[in-house]
């Protein structure tokens, strides 16, 4: 079989080696934790602020902290376009009486770790 294309002469030059493979993963991974690093520091910035409350619901009495509780609930930016004020209070409040109290003591982090599901699905 006659080719016309100077890079490829045979089915071995279409082989990927290990060495090219591993760097294309390594690379791909370490562009994953940039991308995320932005999410994380949103999150221990939401710790910072949060750390001297006592319950889930303390959370609704901080206004800065409404947009990480909007992402945690669930609600994507897309969505807050056909979403009112109070529809998003009402996800809030789902996301605060289903999975942050039921989490105790640790509701910080569980609605850490809820805005950092979400954040990651996009």
């Amino acid at each position: 079989m006659a080719t016309n294309n100077r890079y490829i002469t045979s089915a071995e030059s279409l082989v990927t080696t290990h060495e090219e493979t591993r760097a294309g993963f390594l690379s791909i991974a370490l562009e994953k934790n940039r991308v995320g690093d932005p999410f994380v520091k949103s999150a221990l910035a939401f710790k910072a602020m949060v750390a001297h409350t006592y319950c889930a619901e303390d959370l609704l009495s901080i206004p800065q902290v409404r947009p990480f509780l909007i992402t945690a609930a669930g609600l994507s930016d897309k969505s807050l376009a056909y979403l009112n004020d109070e529809d998003q209070t009402m996800a809030i409040q789902e996301l605060i009486d289903k999975f942050l109290k039921p989490a105790g003591a640790d509701y910080i982090d569980e609605a850490i770790f809820r805005y950092l599901l979400i954040k990651g699905d996009a």
